[in-house]
């Protein structure tokens, strides 16, 4: 055992540094600004998200019929009276369910963002809002004031609304703005959808062309076949590895070098004013920092969890399958079907993102495994639960294993054996 695996890191070192060590790499690690395209494609995608989540935002009045249907009245000539660029949210109009409703319940709804509500009786009537002072408050207590007069009771007595203050319920445990957590979701799967699209799918071109030299067939008379795929697939997460480090710190030095501009240039005072600014002018402000829902540290360990998983995981296949190829034309009838998976996985945990991790788009995504990683990285933005990632990782085990025993198969059988029905009968034995 000590010499398979001794024999598998002699393999990994030879093939990255055939990769690294080559004027070519640095090529390579320029690819990303090809795929500016699809990157500025998802950050429309992630702003569409956005805005059809402040889509959702709504005030509330719950009153009984008669004076539901005075407020509807007075809600419209107040609309009609302001300027457009001022109008207030949408408001939802509803009937008490019940005698003695659950008003924070109501309130609280799944699946609506109402920021304020009018409930109680238009004499002592009572408003939930999300935050003290807010707009969405201030113009429920003037609606409130406007259905009273329309009704006539103006000259004998003017309401006050009792305020009572219920922030937005918190998704994880130390808060976090919703909608800025799907997009960190959706730039995630989609820098790990990137990473291993234009690492793993080399792996089919770079077998063939060691077949064709007869290269691998030298590897396979010194070592196990076994050794030659776990060190290929070992030298691939190496390189993968340097190509995050590479952008890595060229982001880091990129974002301090433009930090040190706006200083030097006097404009860091009007940035850092309107950073301060923006809260109070934002009207759905939900928290007090932008991050994931488990947290920037826990977020980075099962981003790298699950980068890997996604490596081990569409690296054997591509390995398994790039055993098979023995030309260039077998080359790219092998990786067309590969890419389109894993095309189709990344939209799937996209669109589960997007529509909810909870709904049944959401939880197919994380039940194949193979849109696993994504869409778990996906739910680690949005959901604080930490014990589904346990579950998720061990699933993933699970078929890391099967993907890695099936493509062991392939991969000898292909690099050993001839374009005759025996190989297949042999793969499957």
């Amino acid at each position: 055992m000590k010499m398979f695996f001794w024999n598998s890191i002699t393999v990994a070192r030879r093939d990255f540094m055939a990769i690294v060590a080559t004027p070519s790499f640095l090529l390579f690690l320029l690819a990303p600004l090809f795929f500016m395209g699809l990157g500025l494609f998802s950050t429309l995608g992630s702003s569409s998200i956005m805005q059809a989540e402040r889509n959702k935002e709504m005030l509330a009045v719950v009153l009984p019929h008669q004076e539901l249907m005075l407020a509807k009245r007075s809600d419209d000539l107040l609309r009609a009276n302001m300027a457009a660029d001022s109008q207030p949210l949408r408001i939802e109009y509803r009937v008490p369910p019940s005698a003695q409703p659950n008003y924070d319940a109501i309130f609280n709804q799944s699946g609506r963002e109402r920021t304020a509500m009018l409930y109680g009786s238009l004499d002592k009537p009572q408003i939930l809002d999300r935050r003290r002072d807010s707009r969405s408050g201030e113009y429920l207590r003037l609606l409130a004031r406007q259905a009273v007069l329309e009704r006539g009771l103006g000259a004998v007595k003017t309401p006050t609304a009792e305020l009572r203050v219920v922030p937005f319920p918190a998704s994880a445990k130390n808060g976090h703005d919703f909608n800025s957590a799907k997009m960190i979701a959706m730039l995630s799967i989609t820098a790990i959808f990137m990473l291993t699209l234009l690492i793993v799918s080399q792996a089919t071109s770079g077998i063939a062309e060691e077949k064709a030299n007869k290269v691998i067939e030298i590897l396979a008379a010194a070592v196990p076949l076994e050794s030659v795929f776990l060190g290929k697939l070992l030298a691939m997460m190496g390189v993968g590895v340097i190509f995050v480090v590479f952008w890595g710190l060229l982001g880091s030095l990129g974002g301090t070098a433009f930090a040190f501009s706006q200083i030097l240039s006097g404009d860091g005072a009007a940035l850092q004013g309107a950073a301060l600014q923006a809260p109070l002018t934002h009207e759905h402000s939900l928290t007090q920092n932008v991050a994931p829902a488990v947290g920037w540290a826990v977020y980075s360990l099962l981003a790298m969890a699950y980068t890997i998983c996604t490596f081990l995981l569409y690296g054997s296949l591509f390995l398994g399958m790039g055993g098979l190829a023995s030309s260039p034309r077998e080359v790219q009838m092998l990786s067309f079907p590969l890419v389109i998976l894993q095309m189709m996985a990344f939209m799937l945990a996209a669109s589960s993102v997007a529509g909810g991790m909870d709904g049944h788009m959401g939880l197919l995504a994380q039940i194949i495994p193979f849109t696993t990683p994504y869409a778990m990285l996906g739910r680690a933005a949005v959901d604080s639960n930490l014990w589904v990632h346990g579950l998720a990782l061990m699933w993933q085990m699970i078929w890391i294993g099967v993907m890695i025993n099936l493509s062991v198969r392939l991969f000898r059988r292909g690099v050993l054996g001839s374009g005759d029905w025996r190989f297949w009968r042999a793969v499957s034995r």
